[in-house]
Parts: structure tokens; C-alpha cells; sequence
């Protein structure tokens, strides 16, 4: 059977292999990383785990033909409560929403919109995030989708909407930046006013290669939280991802990470580049952004190893991942990852 990108499938044999290959200790262990120190600043908030503990990341993936233009809200739904109750411990899925957000809080959820919405699920994820926080109890009015600019959101398939009924979505543009700054390390900048009047985060990247960093997924997400990305790049992004989210107005409010890895681009990036994507129908979920780096910086190295395309651009090392490690924002290392695969 070839491989035929139009219906996104993978030859069986091939499938069967990246499956198995991801549920074993041996993939993990694969990871060029180093640090074992767990979370720090999110134990505070009741949603991660404690000093020295294991961080559980569950990848869920489908072997439905999935699409960002088809209705695929209740299998989306069902993969985020398979993750949910996975780095719970098999708790109920509707459990860890009240325990984790209160009715009076206002939560912000910063998707990944500057990609081409040909590999963006992220509005219909979204979707559901916004549907089990009002289920919690949360107002519509106080779930606040951003990024950078507007544009990128509507793009990307979002609706805008800034003070209109229902959940708010807008980007950095519209909403501007506090007038104050945060600092950690070499990073010392403002950040945008949805996330600093937030009382919690949920970050919501896409899983993609990154030129300059090697990959872009959790950590890096949050470039698009603060006023001047462009002077964090230097160093392949090192220590400055890892800074911007050690600060207070991060680490402090950060609940959990629920990762498009829908599509998944290998190589170049962080543009979309069609003959590096594959369909991989897979959403990444876990309180740790570390450890879902990590796992991130594996599937995205393996898939580029197995596309049998020569010469694919440059791989950068994602130094950054080690730095938020050894940080204590984190796992990377793999004794200290507890990773599952679950396929519906």
C-alpha cells in the first residue's frame, strides 16, 4: 500500500511500527536530554505534580481520517478525557475540571495561530477545552482564547470576538500589554494584558520543527505571550524560553498542556511546509510543558528519521528543554517521565 497523504493514512506496517515504537521505555530513552528535577512554581497551583515526582504525559492518537475542516468534536472530546484521565491516575475527566478551575476565575488559553490552518486543529480543540471549563462552572465571558495578533487568529480558523457574548478571542493586538514587566534570567519584558488579569493558563501549542530551536511545542508557545519575542531568539532561544516561562506570571498560573499533534511537521518549520507534514493524529496531554517538550522532541526526531528524505533541513538541538529542566520547571529526563500511548 503507498502512502497516501490525501486520506492521511500511514502504510499499516508503518503505523503498527511508530505505535509501538512510542509506547516503549526504549523511545523515550532515545531523548539527547538531561535534568531530573520536577515541577516547581505549578505545584504551588494544585495542578502538577510535587519536588522529585515522575510527570505522567499521555499521548492519545486515532486512526480516523481526521481533518480541520470536518466536524471531529466528539472524537476530540474523547481523546482529551482519555489523556485527562490518564496523568490523573484514572480519575473522571469532569473531576479534574472543578478541581483544577473555579467558577470565578478567568482562564486564558494561548493556541497556536500562526501556522497555515491546513495542519491547525486547534479551534476545534479549543472547542472542547471551552466546554468542559464551562461544564466546571466557568462564564463563557471569562475563557479568554489569545495570540499575538487577530489576523493569525482568524487564519487559523478562530472567531474573533472582543466583548461580545460567549468566550472571548482576540489577539495581542486588540487586547495590548500591561504596563509593567516580569523578569527572570536574561528575560525582562511585559506581557499581554489577557495573561496577565488571568488566574490560570492552559497552553495549547501545535507539535512542530523549529529551524532555530529544533522544536516548537509547549515552552516556546508562550513567544507569543509578551510584547518583544524578537529579542529572545539569540542562542537558538537559550535560556530566554526557558526564563520567559520561569517568571512569576507563568509559572505561577500554568494549569496544564493539551498539544495539537494533529499534523505534525518534522522538519523546517516553523512555516508549514507540506511534503515535511504528516498525519499523525495525536493530541499530547499533561501538567508538565518539560516533559511534553521532551516527548515532543522525540516524535518530531523519529518521524524526521523515517521519512527517508535526503537531504531535510538542518535539526537543532533544543538546547532550552535541558535549560527548563535543570530550571525545575520540568522533566526531561526519561526515568522521570512516565509516557503512554493510548490509541481510540
Amino acid at each position: 500500500m503507498k502512502n497516501d497523504k490525501r486520506d492521511g493514512k500511514y502504510p499499516m506496517e508503518r503505523r503498527e511500527f511508530i505505535l509501538r515504537s512510542l509506547e516503549t521505555a526504549a523511545a523515550i530513552s532515545m531523548l539527547p536530554l538531561a535534568g531530573r528535577l520536577a515541577l516547581g512554581a505549578e505545584a504551588k497551583t494544585g495542578a502538577a505534580s510535587t519536588a522529585n515526582s515522575v510527570s505522567k504525559v499521555c499521548l492519545v492518537r486515532t486512526e480516523r481520517n481526521m481533518s480541520p475542516n470536518s466536524d471531529n468534536a466528539e472524537i476530540i472530546g474523547r481523546m482529551i478525557d482519555e489523556g485527562i484521565k490518564y496523568i490523573t491516575g484514572g480519575d473522571a475527566p469532569e473531576k479534574y475540571w472543578k478541581k483544577n478551575f473555579r467558577p470565578g476565575e478567568r482562564v486564558a488559553i494561548k493556541v497556536s495561530a500562526v501556522i497555515n490552518k491546513q495542519i491547525n486543529f486547534g479551534p476545534q480543540i479549543a472547542g472542547e477545552i471551552i466546554k468542559n471549563l464551562k461544564s466546571a462552572g466557568l462564564k463563557e465571558e471569562n475563557i479568554f482564547i489569545y495570540e499575538r495578533n487577530s489576523r493569525s487568529l482568524k487564519a487559523a480558523g478562530y472567531k474573533v470576538n472582543r466583548g461580545g457574548k460567549g468566550p472571548q478571542s482576540y489577539g495581542n493586538d486588540e487586547g495590548g500589554y500591561c504596563d509593567h514587566e516580569d523578569s527572570h534570567g536574561k528575560f525582562s519584558d511585559s506581557f499581554c494584558n489577557v495573561v496577565d488579569r488571568a488566574d490560570a493558563l492552559i497552553n495549547m501549542p501545535i507539535l512542530k520543527a523549529h529551524t532555530l530551536t529544533g522544536v516548537s511545542v509547549a515552552l516556546k508557545n508562550h513567544y507569543g505571550s509578551f510584547k518583544s519575542p524578537e529579542k529572545c531568539h539569540a542562542n537558538g532561544c537559550d535560556p530566554y524560553i526557558a526564563d520567559v516561562n520561569a517568571t512569576r506570571t507563568i509559572s505561577s498560573k500554568h494549569r496544564i498542556v493539551i498539544c495539537d499533534a494533529m499534523r505534525v511537521l518534522y522538519a523546517g518549520g516553523p512555516e508549514f511546509v507540506p511534503e515535511y507534514t504528516v498525519d499523525f493524529n495525536g493530541i499530547i496531554v499533561s501538567t508538565d510543558p518539560v516533559a511534553v517538550d521532551a516527548v515532543g522532541a522525540n516524535i518530531v526526531r523519529k518521524l524526521r528519521n523515517e521519512s527517508g528524505k535526503k537531504p531535510l533541513p538542518y535539526y537543532t538541538k533544543p538546547k532550552y528543554i535541558e535549560t527548563a529542566a535543570k530550571m525545575g520547571l520540568g522533566n526531561s529526563a526519561p526515568d522521570m517521565i512516565d509516557f503512554k500511548t493510548i490509541t481510540i
